[in-house]
């Protein structure tokens, strides 16, 4: 009886929020342009100038620090954090898929705070 119950709550747990952080991968940096018309964001990810291409989707959800915001209101320039998947079989295209867009997030690479 007590493994059964261990089983179950083990099997309940796979379905936490913080599946995200598991899942997806992200990135830091400046937004260096958003192309609406293809939606795909480019980021400055600092020093090295390593420059990152992600694309977003319907599904893609942009929020500031408090609330859901919409894509018209990236500008170039502003700090990102970006939670992507480039697991082809899991999105479909080929090129990084961003599911979580924060503008000016609270937390930064060295203090993190998952799922602000």
């Amino acid at each position: 009886m007590g493994w059964a119950v261990l089983l179950w709550v083990g099997l309940g747990a796979t379905n936490l929020p913080a599946r995200e952080y598991y899942q997806d991968k992200e990135v830091w940096g400046r937004l260096q342009r958003v192309d609406d018309r293809r939606q795909i964001l480019v980021v400055d990810r600092g020093p090295e100038k390593k420059i990152f291409r992600v694309q977003w989707n319907r599904k893609t959800q942009f929020r500031d620090a408090e609330k859901r915001i919409p894509v018209s209101s990236l500008r170039e320039g502003q700090r990102v954090r970006i939670y992507y998947s480039d697991d082809q079989r899991r999105t479909g295209v080929k090129e990084p898929l961003a599911n979580k867009v924060i503008v000016n997030p609270a937390s930064t690479p060295q203090l993190r705070r998952y799922n602000q």
